[in-house]
């Protein structure tokens, strides 16, 4: 088994380890002690296709594999570890399990708008 990333896989990592740093490290005590939804944080994740990972291109998403998922997860989770539950639940909890036993209408009707952060 091989445990090296990709290229494709590399760039992403240097995508999210930018993106995290530069935008929710510096606000991530700020989110935590306001005890809020961190919107902004997630309309940026989602203008980085990170809200689309694991959903297919052919539901609005920006497909990605597991590896892709835990990669940009251990980047946002490194600099604001609330707003990676958030990315999480909104996958993990939402979106995948739609796209895995939703009937077609219902991956054609939510699918889309949560791969592109709209719900």
């Amino acid at each position: 088994m091989d445990f090296h990333l990709t290229e494709e896989e590399k760039m992403l990592q240097a995508t999210a380890r930018d993106f995290a740093r530069k935008e929710l490290e510096p606000v991530a005590s700020k989110v935590d002690e306001a005890e809020v939804f961190a919107t902004e944080n997630f309309q940026k994740m989602a203008q980085l296709g990170f809200t689309g990972l694991a959903i297919p291109s052919e539901y609005g998403g920006s497909g990605g594999n597991a590896v892709s998922l835990v990669i940009v997860m251990e980047e946002v989770a490194r600099a604001c570890a609330s707003t990676c539950d958030i990315l999480d639940a909104h996958i993990s909890l939402c979106a995948r399990p739609i796209y895995l036993y939703g009937t077609e209408e219902q991956k054609n009707k939510f699918l889309p708008p949560l791969a592109k952060g709209g719900k």
